[in-house]
């Protein structure tokens, strides 16, 4: 599979864009099923259970469950991270996302959902189905452990 993350810029005409800002291989699958899949890759390839932020991701998903785009949607504090679900669905409408997955970090190792998390998901939730650009799950990492807003039923 093929990992690329881009970022979001405005032209002159204050239009948004995409530009690649890296791209690499990850051969150890094709496509993401579970959320134990999301929580290796952004363990692997991001790190995110080394930050010591709260960082928000959003992987952008074709109907095969085949990512096309990441992106960091936020960037926080040790126990707070501010993002806009306006900014989530341009990203993921200028990517021609199918499907979207949110994954963070708790830097405490704790990954219970603050009420915070299980608010903004809601909202991107509701969002998503309006857009048709569904929120597959939202994916919580602390350490080596996960909490999956889909399989506790939250989603």
């Amino acid at each position: 599979m093929r990992i690329t993350t881009y970022k979001s810029y405005i032209n002159e005409s204050r239009l948004n864009y995409l530009v690649k800002e890296s791209s690499t291989n990850y051969p150890s699958m094709d496509s993401i099923h579970t959320p134990q899949d999301i929580a290796e890759i952004m363990r692997n390839v991001f790190h995110i259970h080394e930050l010591a932020e709260e960082t928000v991701y959003m992987v952008c998903l074709n109907t095969k469950g085949v990512p096309t785009a990441f992106f960091v949607i936020g960037k926080g504090t040790v126990n707070a991270c501010y993002f806009s679900t306006r900014e989530i669905f341009i990203q993921a409408l200028l990517s021609s996302a199918v499907q979207i997955i949110l994954a963070h970090n708790h830097p405490s190792g704790d990954v219970t959902p603050s009420e915070e998390d299980i608010t903004i998901t809601g909202t991107i939730k509701t969002a998503g189905i309006l857009l048709n650009i569904p929120l597959n799950d939202h994916v919580i990492i602390g350490g080596y452990h996960y909490f999956s807003f889909r399989e506790q039923g939250l989603i």
